[in-house]
């Protein structure tokens, strides 16, 4: 044997029975794995989590199996819900300490420490989800101001414990779908949550849609303290994956890319919503109002919304040496009210409707976007150093307009060519 304490080796006898206590634990571990799902606790365990799942949801749910998968550990397979909105999961792997394994068959949602949702599907029925969005803006906005009000919706009655449970869950794998008529927007789910003294938080839940993804934290149930940002590379793959239904209500089209944030505080009876959306690389197309989609090198737009004052919005945009700016508010009816300002438009592919009256070259404006979503009209004066009016030439120009779908009018026109004024 060396005599250097760097070298020096350990007899082959303890390592031998070291060996030999290791492999005995792991076979009584594995023998107890067997003898365990071969009893009867596996039964048990399906049933309790069965019925705890079905009480605490509000509705039937169906587990395929349970099986326990090493010291605290249970996995239920095959857990699924036939409802209004349906889920599958493929496999729930529940921890629990030990000590707990009586409380476990008692009560096993309040016994569970952490649980991995792997591999499951949920479907919400696009009416379903819109009825609830309308009924969760309706309630009183001066609740918002503290105290414990009543939200309006259907909470789930299930065991009393689970209100002051702690768990973190992780979700792999998972894919939820809006279904709409005949088409459904699909999106994947991945990420954490937390549920901490009854309320459901996020922590970096990862919701991954075609172009865009989104990742939020903050807490989501029963009342909202929400911090998210999105990130969309692709905004032309979004918009198309969107029910169509969905998109003609949409008045514009979106393509290339923009990154943003959003909050949402409050009550869900009566939520605020806020957010910014940085705008560099966007391309916004507006069919029968421009010739060409605005492609957008900077600006921000920020917006926020209350239920009793709808969307307010702020934009600055930047093209090249265009620059525009608008603020107003978009009410819950449809109704638009935005002060407008733009500088170095081009004309007509900035304004579709002109290219008729022979118009060309640049201008600005400012004035007064109105009317509705559907039907909207724009109104205020117009300004040109140099163009084309009924493809004659002019030096300068100053008018009153109104540009609506359908019509364009000037009053109180003043155009200078050369020596002469109109």
């Amino acid at each position: 044997m060396a005599s250097g304490a760097g070298n020096r080796r350990v007899p082959p006898r303890p390592l031998a029975a070291a060996a030999a206590v290791l492999l005995a634990l792991a076979a009584v571990g594995v023998g107890a794995t067997i003898l365990v799902n071969q009893g009867p606790l596996p039964e048990q365990w399906r049933t309790a989590a069965q019925e705890g799942l079905s009480q605490w949801l509000g509705t039937d749910v169906t587990v395929e199996a349970a099986r326990f998968v090493g010291p605290g550990r249970i996995a239920l397979e095959g857990v699924h819900a036939k409802g209004e909105v349906a889920f599958y999961l493929d496999r729930v792997t529940a921890g629990f300490s030990l000590w707990d394994l009586g409380r476990l068959l008692r009560d096993p949602l309040a016994a569970v420490q952490w649980v991995e949702v792997r591999g499951f599907d949920v479907t919400v029925p696009g009416e379903w989800l819109a009825a609830h969005i309308r009924g969760s803006g309706h309630g009183n906005p001066a609740s918002t101001r503290g105290g414990t009000a009543d939200d309006g919706a259907a909470r789930p009655a299930g065991p009393a414990s689970i209100a002051e449970a702690d768990v973190a869950l992780e979700f792999v794998d998972g894919r939820l779908t809006i279904a709409s008529g005949g088409e459904r927007l699909q999106a994947a789910i991945s990420g954490r949550m937390a549920l901490q003294d009854g309320q459901w938080v996020m922590r970096g839940l990862r919701l991954l849609l075609p172009g865009v993804e989104i990742e939020g934290h903050g807490a989501i149930w029963p009342q909202p303290d929400v911090y998210a940002r999105f990130t969309g590379s692709r905004l032309a793959d979004t918009q198309a994956a969107v029910p169509e239904r969905w998109r003609t209500s949409w008045p514009i089209e979106l393509s290339g890319s923009a990154d943003g944030e959003l909050w949402v505080a409050g009550q869900w009876t009566a939520p605020q919503a806020w957010g910014r959306v940085r705008l560099a690389g966007l391309f916004v197309g507006v069919p029968g109002v421009a010739e060409r989609p605005y492609s957008l090198t900077g600006g921000t737009l920020a917006w926020s919304w209350r239920p009793s004052r709808g969307v307010e919005l702020a934009l600055e945009a930047e093209r090249e040496t265009t620059r525009v700016k608008a603020e107003g508010a978009l009410a819950e009816d449809g109704a638009i009210d935005f002060e407008v300002s733009a500088t170095g438009l081009e004309l007509p592919e900035d304004a579709a409707a002109l290219a008729r009256l022979g118009v060309a070259g640049r201008a600005d404006f400012f004035g007064r976007l109105g009317g509705t979503a559907t039907d909207p009209w724009l109104e205020g004066e117009l300004l040109a150093d140099g163009g084309r009016l009924f493809n004659q030439p002019f030096s300068s120009l100053k008018a009153r307009v109104r540009l609506t779908q359908d019509d364009f009018r000037f009053s109180r026109a003043w155009v200078v060519q050369g020596a002469s004024e109109y």
